[in-house]
């Protein structure tokens, strides 16, 4: 069990975290209960969709074919906020409006694994700095009580002061606002744990093999543990279906004619050493040649540039950034940065997927997740 899991003693009058257990829930499983409640996927959504289920008093089991948080959850572009790229679309402002009040639940919730980061979107184009200037003080503005700092103008020499590492020739000035960074992976975690504490089987390296479906009613589903093979029958009165691109493969179990409802979309993030952004701040590329945000953070001591937005056509468990995704990051960080980066200073790459409703056929996924506008965070 590593540290993260450890049970901590206390503080004097606090209870104990109670420590995550697989044997434990396999007991519980194998003793044949009529769960309220399996959620099916332990990422994100399934966590916290466990652990709303689980505070509410329900019995409660999650399943996850991998380890938890090993998809789509732990491989995003550690950011929690409300969609800058949403602003240019006044009919998405409700959503952002939402997701900016979120950010502020999450800090305050964990504030040890989500803070607030400042940004510095530096202007070449003349009149940019005046336009995303009252862009981006609107995106604060929506925030209202929530908002992390406020939006300012910066001349170039501030903007270069801001931002150590950004191409000065052409700079004519930036601007500098806030928004959330976070730690996704252990986020995932916490809500596992919260979830646990409040009753909640968690198990991890068990795939759903099928569903049984009497009357219209599912009855039961199948659980297989890769550790050693043995298949469970799991008797349940309602299943949440948190599997992201692996959505109509579940739901398959249930209807094999059920018709594909999502895409995949690969967001794909390569690391950079620390000395291409030496500073305290992220940078935000306000446009790529795609039509979207490219973001430079710091990370670990290290420097992460993403993402993109690619159509994958079946879901894979780890999926992989293509040379010609780490090319385009490389180009588009190439015309911000002083220092000259090439692909021999690409540390590592990740790639994540996120899933998109298939509706409005046709068109680019990045339209697509626009269109969609339910899940601005999702891998980002």
């Amino acid at each position: 069990m590593t540290d993260a899991l450890k049970t901590k003693t206390a503080p004097e009058g606090e209870k104990a975290l109670k420590p995550l257990s697989r044997a434990e829930a396999l007991a519980r499983v194998k003793a044949d209960p009529l769960w309220d409640v399996v959620v099916v996927g332990g990422g994100a959504t399934g966590a916290g969709i466990a652990v709303d289920a689980a505070s509410r008093g329900l019995s409660t089991l999650l399943l996850d074919a991998q380890d938890f948080s090993a998809g789509t959850s732990s491989r995003s572009t550690k950011l929690i906020h409300g969609g800058v790229r949403y602003m240019k679309n006044p009919r998405d402002w409700g959503l952002v409006t939402e997701a900016l009040h979120e950010r502020k639940v999450l800090i305050n919730n964990a504030p040890h694994l989500v803070h607030p980061e400042t940004f510095v979107l530096p202007c070449f184009k003349k009149w940019e700095r005046e336009i995303y200037t009252v862009g981006l003080a609107l995106y604060d503005m929506m925030a209202g009580k929530a908002s992390l700092g406020r939006t300012k103008s910066l001349k170039a020499d501030a903007a270069a002061a801001r931002l150590p590492g950004v191409r000065t020739e052409g700079l004519m000035g930036g601007v500098e606002f806030f928004d959330g960074q976070f730690d996704d992976a252990r986020l995932n975690i916490a809500l596992i744990r919260t979830a646990n504490q409040h009753g909640a089987a968690c198990l991890n390296y068990m795939p759903v093999t099928a569903i049984e479906r009497t009357g219209g009613w599912i009855q039961s589903l199948t659980a297989t543990d890769k550790e050693t093979g043995e298949s469970c029958r799991i008797r349940t009165r309602m299943i949440f279906n948190c599997t992201g691109v692996w959505t109509d493969s579940i739901r398959r179990m249930v209807d094999p004619d059920a018709p594909s409802i999502v895409r995949c979309s690969r967001g794909s993030h390569i690391l950079l050493d620390r000395s291409f952004l030496p500073g305290d701040s992220g940078m935000l590329i306000p446009k790529t040649r795609d039509g979207r945000v490219l973001f430079c953070i710091p990370w670990h001591g290290m420097t992460i540039v993403g993402t993109t937005d690619v159509e994958q056509r079946e879901p894979d468990w780890n999926p992989q950034a293509t040379e010609e995704e780490i090319s385009f990051l490389l180009e588009t960080a190439a015309g911000y940065l002083a220092k000259p980066v090439s692909r021999a200073d690409v540390k590592a790459s990740f790639a994540g997927l996120r899933p998109l409703l298939r509706a409005p056929e046709g068109g680019s996924t990045a339209k697509a997740r626009a269109s969609m506008r339910s899940f601005p965070n999702s891998a980002t």
